[in-house]
C-alpha cells in the first residue's frame, strides 16, 4: 500500500463504519496484523480510532516464530498500548503456527502437537483469542503435492485424516 494518496486509517474507518452499519453487533478490528508497522504507528492508529469513534472490538496480531523484532511485535507491548491508549479492545492472535511453510514435514509431526500445546499453554494468559493458520492442507494442495502427509500447515491432511496436532487441540478442549 505504498500508493500516494492511500491512508490506512481512513481506509479502516470506511470499513469499520460500512460494517456497524449493515451489522451493528458485528465485531470489528484490526489493524495489527503487520508486525512489522513504523515506531508509533499501533499509538497513533488508536488515538485516531477513538478521536473518530471508529474504536476496534479487537486488536490482532499475526505470531510467527519468524518475527525477531520484539518490541513491536511483542504481545506485552501491544496489551500495554491498547491500556494506555484508553480503549477497551481484546487482543486476537488471529494467525498463528510454528512455521508459515507449507511444505515442512514438522507440520505432520508429533512435535507440532507438543509445540502447539506448549504455546497455547503460554499464550491462554496473554491473549483473548488464538486463530490457528491453517486448518486443512487444502489451502496448500498444489499439482505437485502427493501422498497424505506433506507437510502443509493445515490440523488435517488434504485427505481429511487428523493430524497429531488435531488430537493436541482436541486435548486441550
Amino acid at each position: 500500500y505504498k500508493e500516494e494518496n492511500y491512508d490506512f486509517f481512513n481506509a479502516y474507518r470506511f470499513l469499520y463504519k460500512t460494517v456497524k452499519e449493515n451489522l451493528p453487533n458485528a465485531f470489528v478490528g484490526g489493524p495489527m496484523g503487520i508486525p512489522h508497522f513504523p515506531e508509533g504507528f499501533m499509538e497513533n492508529f488508536l488515538k485516531q480510532c477513538k478521536d473518530w469513534g471508529c474504536i476496534p472490538d479487537f486488536v490482532s496480531i499475526l505470531l510467527f516464530p519468524y518475527i525477531t523484532e520484539e518490541k513491536n511485535g511483542d504481545i506485552s507491548y501491544r496489551r500495554k498500548m491498547i491500556q494506555k491508549s484508553g480503549i477497551k479492545a481484546k487482543l486476537y492472535v488471529s494467525e498463528w503456527n510454528n512455521t508459515l511453510s507449507s511444505r515442512n514435514y514438522l507440520n505432520d509431526s508429533c512435535f507440532r502437537g507438543a509445540y502447539f500445546i506448549s504455546k497455547l499453554a503460554r499464550l491462554g494468559e496473554m491473549v483473548d483469542l488464538t486463530g490457528v493458520w491453517m486448518a486443512s492442507d487444502w489451502v496448500s494442495s498444489y499439482y505437485d503435492v502427493g501422498g497424505m502427509a506433506n507437510g502443509g500447515n493445515g490440523l488435517l491432511t488434504k485427505n481429511t485424516i487428523c493430524k497429531p496436532v488435531f488430537y493436541a487441540f482436541q486435548f486441550l478442549n
